[in-house]
């Protein structure tokens, strides 16, 4: 709750009132929002918020009319404003910013076997593109049966394996292995025609993509050494790699997609835009089942067409 959390000054109190009144306006009349605020243990008489509205939402309006509001008054409405914009509309007040916001929600727990999980129940929005190699890690580190990753020439993944400390990727994939975690890999089919007319099209606005498209053979075979050397190591599961011949909306990192802790992030690629600009959006299962589901039909779709090598 935000009553309690903020000591409020009548600086703060006025501010508080201007926003956060202005945000109910559309739902509450002036007596039903000192109903409200009564319901919540804040009192206030009606003509002290009448002069608070003349004097705070009003004047915005050109008036100025009306006695003015003494400090207590003004931190009553404030603890009240605070307490019914965040019970009607899940706000809370930032004092630095002097604005209010939506707060991220807490992680839910989530049953799988017999582990927990603590995952948001909502869609997050990375609009600042590709996560970190510590965020990816930390996506799928929990996977339990599977983790599929679906891309055009999955380079960044390959180069994991490759240009990074062992500790970083490589490890953390060995440890899912070693546990029975299927790894899925799909690229898209460089010697597919459908390939080199996705490259043609955006290397009209970027030459670097006709180069990137002569580079996927060696992609493969680099993707190709890591598998045989990944399935050498005997564990349970194993990494499968798989070729795709339909044209590519979007990247995805996808974590157990037939279970309640199903969990993807979805990228979609923005013509004229470096893949790895593009921004991100992690869907749950449990907190969007009808979104993760569509998303899930195409990855399946997808699979369902795509060559195992």
């Amino acid at each position: 709750m935000n009553k309690g959390k903020l000591k409020l000054t009548k600086p703060i109190a006025e501010k508080i009132i201007q926003k956060g009144w202005a945000l109910l306006e559309d739902s509450y009349n002036q007596e039903e929002l000192r109903n409200a605020m009564s319901d919540k243990g804040v009192q206030i008489s009606s003509s002290a918020l009448s002069n608070i509205y003349r004097k705070y939402l009003k004047s915005v309006q050109g008036s100025t009319s009306g006695r003015a509001p003494g400090k207590e008054s003004l931190i009553t409405c404030a603890e009240g404003v605070l307490l019914e914009v965040e019970s009607h509309l899940g706000l809370l007040y930032n004092v630095e910013s002097s604005e209010f916001y939506k707060p991220e929600a807490e992680p839910e727990a989530v049953s799988v076997g017999s582990d927990t999980l603590y995952l948001p129940n909502k869609l997050r929005f990375h609009e600042d593109g590709r996560r970190t190699i510590a965020d990816k890690v930390k996506f799928i580190q929990e996977a339990n049966r599977e983790v599929i990753e679906i891309g055009i020439r999955l380079n960044t993944f390959t180069k994991y394996f490759y240009s990074r400390n062992e500790l970083e990727f490589k490890k953390p994939i060995e440890s899912l292995l070693e546990k029975g975690v299927e790894i899925k890999c799909l690229m898209l089919n460089p010697t597919a025609q459908i390939t080199k007319l996705y490259f043609e099209d955006r290397a009209k606005v970027d030459s670097r993509e006709w180069r990137a498209f002569h580079e996927m053979p060696q992609i493969l075979e680099d993707l190709k050494n890591v598998r045989n050397e990944l399935n050498s190591l005997d564990f349970p599961g194993k990494m499968r790699l798989f070729l795709y011949e339909n044209f590519p909306y979007h990247h995805y990192l996808v974590v157990d997609p037939d279970e309640k802790a199903g969990r993807m992030m979805c990228s979609n690629y923005i013509y004229g835009e470096k893949r790895a600009n593009c921004p991100v959006i992690e869907i749950y299962q449990y907190g969007s089942k009808d979104l993760f589901t569509r998303h899930r039909n195409a990855i399946q779709n997808i699979l369902s067409q795509a060559i195992e090598i």
